[in-house]
């Protein structure tokens, strides 16, 4: 019986060893996603908000300026809150003992809560 529970250990200690080799890299994939949805939302709020703040548009059609704006405004809060999800799962950025590292963790966590309060689509 102690025999099998040694294996059984073992097993489960490779098994835990290969998550926290692999944890990293799969973060790291995460995070770079997140980062480039952020950027490409953020590109599409700055194409809105030229459209917007065109005298053209402001003069023909002022309820689509106004939509443009509310739409824009929503839009860089979803990018944000990619940005904050982005750096929460950026594990390179993580420095100090365990006790350190936690707190940072909490800290992001709360910023990406915040951030995803903060998007309204009027």
């Amino acid at each position: 019986m102690s025999r099998f529970f040694g294996k059984l250990r073992e097993g489960s200690t490779r098994f835990f060893n290969k998550v926290a080799e692999d944890a990293p890299k799969f973060l790291g994939t995460i995070s770079n996603g997140l980062h480039t949805g952020s950027n490409f939302i953020n590109k599409i709020a700055d194409v809105g908000s030229r459209i917007a703040d065109n005298p053209i548009t402001m003069s023909i059609a002022p309820e689509l300026s106004v939509g443009l704006h509310s739409l824009t405004n929503g839009l860089r809060a979803g990018s944000k809150f990619l940005d904050s999800g982005a750096h929460l799962t950026n594990a390179k950025s993580y420095r100090g003992d365990l006790n350190q590292v936690s707190n940072r963790v909490l800290e992001r966590a709360h910023k990406v809560k915040e951030n995803g309060n903060k998007i309204r689509m009027v």
